[in-house]
């Protein structure tokens, strides 16, 4: 134990905790993943819009679906490690050039367990400059990394600001 595996939990909390604490209490039962402690975060992403036409500074409205297509509940509340899932956007030029990482983020109204999906629609500012843009949505465990990062597939919109 003190040479772990952190594999499954946050084994260096508990590690410098039975510095200062001597009881430990572990629970046998079936092995479950989070968004706090995941195996495979994997999602499904579809816009039902695949170009958004807006004026600049307009608020713009698309209706997304998130499938959870990995192995881990995605956690709508975080702690204080992070570990929450939120959908998020990044912002970059047709030729693919990042102008803004997390250029929007929302967060989701509930947890999210294996295999199902869930609906909403997220809400943003266009920018500011008239020409056309790649919004890339992808989702967030916040405080980690974006599931892109581990295999997931963003959806890209395309968006023409006049």
């Amino acid at each position: 134990f003190m040479e772990g595996d952190d594999a499954l939990y946050h084994l260096d909390a508990i590690r410098a905790e039975t510095e200062r604490y001597y009881v430990v209490l572990a629970q046998k039962g079936e092995e479950s993943f989070d968004s706090v402690h995941p195996n495979i975060l994997r999602a499904e992403l579809h816009a039902d819009e695949s170009t958004l036409r807006t004026k600049a500074g307009e608020e713009l409205a698309l209706d997304v679906t998130l499938r959870n297509t990995g192995d881990s509940t995605w956690l709508a509340k975080s702690n204080r490690r992070g570990g929450s899932v939120e959908l998020g956007a990044h912002l970059y030029d047709l030729k693919r050039g990042l102008l803004e990482e997390g250029w929007w983020k929302w967060p989701l109204a509930s947890d999210v367990e294996p295999g199902l999906e869930c609906c909403f629609t997220v809400r943003a500012v266009a920018p500011g400059t008239p020409g056309r843009y790649l919004m890339q949505l992808d989702l967030l465990n916040v405080g980690r990394y974006w599931f892109a990062e581990m295999g997931s597939r963003p959806a890209e919109i395309e968006l023409e600001v006049s």
